[in-house]
């Protein structure tokens, strides 16, 4: 890491300061010069290293631990109070706080103080015993015989520090002579400074503008302390910056506490959209940079080394040289066996460091971060709603519901392909009584816009009713991907089935129809209360949440594709993606002994052994109960992907340990949730005949 260039006094003006300082002052001065710098391995001596890039969660405290760190933050607070500065307690610590119990050791305390309130934080200190420094390695990087070191810095100089080459902004406790403390509660403490803009918001980390919600401070009261924990969302908007493993454990904490509401979530989606774009500009921009340095720089016979080398001596690569080192070795590599001309070389450079990747990591913790959060939201209402839900009497109310549903009167699928006919008839009359209004668009293609926007009135009519549009939320993205991205869609005898060389989608005849005509998909909607071409597209989604949260709908598309490459279902897959898709769709798979004979017939073949047969029930009972208990299609699929077959339990590990930790969460007993189970199963009905009925009160009223 390179060091500061300091002024340095002539001795002229040295020689003139100590005339004008007591003799007093120049002890004083002179030890201070003597620890202006001071060589300390600061974090190591006093807190064994407990988390790396690759641990998945935090190291539990020890109770020595624990009473450590209460002390530091009893000394945070102390130091602070009464202050009159805007200080806020950042990282980690504010989940633990929130929590109300540390979710593992904290190695560090991080606060951040407005950038023109650090003159006025200086001198609060100073009579308190702590001066501002800048933490660095001198003589090499960390690992490669760096030594670490503070170094004492002006306020100007600490407002400039930021992390980067420069060092990090670090507050340390000093004795009278200036040297750093040892044994401190609060030995050392890292500053991030809040900038704001010129109109006085808050800067985001890629410079959007956040919320000025999320100014104000989350007080609590620690051990008699106050302490000023950041907002919860800028808690977790941080968060969505960092892709190790344990920091997505931290935002599933910090969602479990339930501080960070539905508003919140908003709020950061639209900031990370916006960042999230920025890096990924900025990234193709290092992309491009990169690519033309390297076709500037290949020759005929230069080897990956040689190449490699150039690069790194370029200070815009060096900048990147430790973030990109691996994978600008592996595009030397692949550069030197190619053809060498600008084209390969882009394709080579995008493939490897695959610019757009960070943007997307960023977004999709959001997503998965949304997710969470909606969860909590929705155990909560579970939570509020249950002893109305699991009442003797609830069970058979809704069985009333659902039979006085079923009695209305229902139509024909003749009765609707005649209604349909004379749908078709009064579009084209008014279309054509226009005609001349539109010269751009021939009869049929506005007879098909008439069409989709009645079917597009009944959707709405749908989610009004029963709260949202099922399954038809996926259809109606992944059509508009199929028909204006893909462009065909092919007609199989058999089934449904993603083909995976072609990237294209197969549906069967019925379903195939229905992407193209409007007509079917009201007849059924009408007739049935539910469209197979939904609900299959449904259930392929389902198979992707199981894989990998891809952000986009296309992009759970061609997850679909590689999954159905490598042939990774299971059993445990196919009934997850059945019965999740058919609680929003036909429900007719909801019956286990249905889900078998599907399963074991020529189709999916998933039940080949007596083993299989043995699972299938377990599984199904423990994914209902899932759902029956709040979780969504994606928390399921996470726990899916990692679930194994218990042969003591013969249980599947994590779905059943799950179950078991939200009933002991809400002390319900087996009894409830199985009458949870048999709930969800006949709102799954009554959602069914909800559907039909308002899809028929549309296409009636459309007629008068």
């Amino acid at each position: 890491m390179s060091e500061h260039k300091k002024y340095k006094p002539t001795d002229t003006e040295i020689v003139a300061v100590n005339e004008i300082m007591s003799g007093g002052q120049r002890i004083a001065s002179d030890i201070r010069a003597a620890h202006h710098i001071q060589e300390r391995d600061w974090y190591r001596e006093s807190h064994p290293a407990d988390l790396n890039d690759v641990s998945t969660e935090r190291r539990v405290p020890t109770p020595e631990e624990a009473r450590r760190m209460d002390a530091t933050l009893r000394r945070l607070g102390e130091l602070f109070h009464e202050s009159g500065l805007h200080w806020l307690l950042k990282g980690a610590l504010n989940i633990s706080l929130l929590r109300g119990a540390y979710i593992g050791v904290h190695k560090d305390v991080d606060v951040g103080i407005d950038v023109d309130e650090l003159p006025e934080l200086e001198r609060v200190l100073a009579s308190r015993g702590y001066a501002f420094f800048r933490s660095y390695y001198r003589g090499g990087k960390k690992g490669e015989g760096g030594v670490k070191v503070l170094e004492r810095v002006s306020v100007a100089e600490f407002a400039k520090e930021r992390g980067g080459e420069l060092g990090k902004p670090v507050i340390a406790a000093i004795d009278a002579e200036g040297k750093i403390k040892k044994g401190e509660p609060l030995n050392f403490f890292e500053v991030f400074p809040i900038e704001h803009d010129s109109q006085g918001h808050l800067i985001g980390r890629m410079g959007a503008t956040l919320p000025d919600e999320w100014k104000q401070p989350h007080m609590v009261n620690f051990q008699g302390v106050p302490l000023a924990l950041s907002h919860p969302a800028m808690v977790a908007y941080f968060k969505m910056f960092n892709t190790r493993p344990y920091d997505r454990k931290d935002v599933a904490m910090l969602a479990e506490t339930g501080v960070v509401t539905p508003h919140d979530v908003a709020t950061i989606e639209r900031v990370i959209t916006t960042e999230a774009e920025v890096v990924t500009q900025k990234r193709i921009k290092e992309a491009e940079v990169l690519i033309e340095f390297i076709v500037s720089l290949v020759a005929p016979d230069m080897s990956a080394d040689a190449l490699y080398h150039h690069l790194a001596q370029i200070p815009a690569v060096t900048k990147r040289l430790e973030r990109i080192d691996r994978e600008l070795k592996l595009v030397c590599a692949d550069i030197v066996k190619s053809d060498r001309s600008s084209e390969s070389t882009r394709k080579i450079v995008y493939t490897i460091l695959d610019p757009e990747r960070r943007g997307n990591e960023i977004f999709e913790n959001a997503q998965n971060f949304r997710t969470m959060v909606l969860d909590r939201e929705k155990k909560k209402e579970l939570d509020s709603n249950l002893q109305a839900e699991i009442k003797p009497n609830s069970i058979e109310q809704l069985r009333k519901e659902l039979e006085e549903l079923r009695a209305q009167k229902k139509m024909s699928e003749e009765e609707i392909l005649s209604v349909i006919e004379r749908l078709n008839i009064k579009i084209l009359s008014k279309l054509l009584s226009g005609i001349g209004k539109d010269s751009k668009r021939g009869p049929s293609e506005r007879l098909m816009e008439g069409k989709m926007d009645l079917f597009s009135k009944i959707l709405k009519r749908v989610s009004e009713t029963v709260g949202d549009s099922g399954s038809f939320e996926f259809f109606e993205r992944a059509t508009k991907i199929l028909t204006t991205e893909w462009k065909e869609v092919y007609n199989d005898p058999d089934c449904p089935y993603f083909d995976v060389e072609k990237q294209k989608i197969y549906l069967g005849p019925s379903a195939t129809s229905m992407l193209i005509n409007p007509d079917v998909l009201i007849l059924e909607l009408t007739a049935k209360g539910s469209s197979g071409a939904a609900n299959t597209l449904h259930h392929e989604f389902i198979h992707s949440y199981q894989f990998r949260k891809a952000q986009t709908i296309k992009e759970k598309f061609l997850e679909v594709l590689r999954i159905l490459r490598k042939k990774r279902y299971t059993l445990l897959h196919e009934i997850h993606a059945y019965i999740g898709a058919d609680r929003r769709g036909h429900g007719k798979r909801l019956d286990i002994d249905e889900m078998r004979r599907v399963l074991s017939g020529k189709l999916y073949r998933s039940i080949s052994t007596k083993e299989d047969k043995h699972r299938l029930e377990p599984a199904a009972i423990e994914i209902k109960q899932l759902y029956a208990l709040g979780l969504s299609d994606e928390s399921i699929g996470e726990l899916v992907s990692n679930a194994t077959w218990d042969k003591k339990t013969e249980t599947y590990d994590t779905l059943a340990a799950e179950v078991g930790k939200i009933m002991q969460d809400r002390n319900l007993s087996g009894k409830e949730v199985a009458d949870l189970v048999k709930i969800d199963e006949l709102k799954t009905w009554i959602r069914i005949e909800k559907i039909r009925i308002a899809a028929k009160d549309v296409i009636t009223d459309f007629l008068k």
